[in-house]
Parts: C-alpha cells; sequence; structure tokens
C-alpha cells in the first residue's frame, strides 16, 4: 500500500508561499518506521525499514532499494521499480523548524489529496531553500487496517546512477 505513495513526493508543487518543486531527479537514503493495526485481531505489527530510493520526474519512475532486518541478523533487500502517470495536488498547510539555533532547517508542509486512495492523508515537508524533502508520513485506515507511517529523508542527491530503472530480464510482464 505505502508503495503506492512514494511516487506522489516529488509531484508537490507549492502553492503557497513560492512556488517550486522538487528536483527532477534525485536519490536519496529514506529511514521508513511505523506500523498497523490487524482489524480482526487488535495487533499492532510495527514497521522499520531502511532503503535508497531513486526518482526521475520526468520518465515518471521512483525506484526503492528496501532492506529488511530479520530476526537472525541477516537482511533482505527487495528492489521495487514504479511506473506512474499521475499528478497529485497539494495544499500549504505552514512553515515549520526542524532542529535549532545555527543547525536549524526550515520546512514548508503540505497536505496531499490523495483522491485515488480512499481513508489515506498524506504530509510532506521540504526545505525552504530548495524544496529537498525532509520528512512525509502518511496515515490513515485503508481497507480498514489503520496504518501511520513516517519517512526521513537524508543523504539527498540532485543526480541518478545511468542504471537506476534497467530492469532485469526475469522480472519483464509476459502478457
Amino acid at each position: 500500500m505505502w508503495k503506492l505513495i512514494l511516487p506522489l513526493l516529488p509531484l508537490l508543487c507549492r502553492a503557497d508561499p513560492t512556488p517550486c518543486c522538487t528536483g527532477h531527479q534525485f536519490q536519496a537514503a529514506l529511514h521508513e518506521i511505523g506500523g498497523y493495526i490487524d482489524p480482526k485481531s487488535g495487533v499492532p505489527t510495527p514497521t522499520d525499514y531502511e532503503a535508497q530510493i531513486y526518482y526521475d520526474y520526468d520518465v515518471k519512475m521512483l525506484r526503492s532499494d528496501r532492506s529488511v532486518r530479520n530476526d537472525d541478523g541477516t537482511v533482505d533487500t527487495t528492489k521495487v521499480i514504479m511506473d506512474y502517470k499521475h499528478v497529485t495536488n497539494s495544499t500549504y498547510t505552514g512553515r515549520q523548524m526542524f532542529g535549532s539555533g545555527k543547525n536549524a532547517v526550515f520546512g514548508d508542509s503540505y497536505r496531499i489529496d490523495l483522491m485515488a486512495t480512499k481513508n489515506i492523508t498524506m504530509k510532506i515537508s521540504v526545505s525552504t531553500d530548495d524544496c529537498t524533502p525532509l520528512y512525509q508520513s502518511v496515515y490513515g485506515a485503508p481497507g480498514g487496517v489503520i496504518s501511520e507511517v513516517s519517512y526521513y529523508f537524508t543523504n539527498v542527491q540532485r543526480k541518478l546512477p545511468s542504471d537506476a530503472f534497467n530492469i532485469p530480464p526475469n522480472c519483464h510482464m509476459q502478457g
């Protein structure tokens, strides 16, 4: 479910205070933390993942290499490449400060209208100076499953490796 929301991140364009958009291409380390509550049993399940993401607005693709640490200490990595074509509107919700003093980073926050996805709200904060993604949260109860996930972006770079969206031959859809 959350994999469908990440592609909306860079489509964010400010309506207020001054229009700008995140870069057409970037990669970043991503820390995803949150969880969901099983609607039948009421049992909460935490999530805590690390990922490297690659984004290209022009080709409308996002790749996420998500690493999951298993109970035995091993790590499994799943590569997901998303190809999408939809643009989403956002509403400016205010400015806040991350950190303090000379180390503070100022961010503008937005709420994203996810018309195609029911019972989900997404909020994102980007830096005020160059729209670098800082933080994103997604919460709601899609399909009756109460969920909340926070995403923290670090090491954002405005470039992509040339093979970012190469799909291995064994992964091509057959039809």
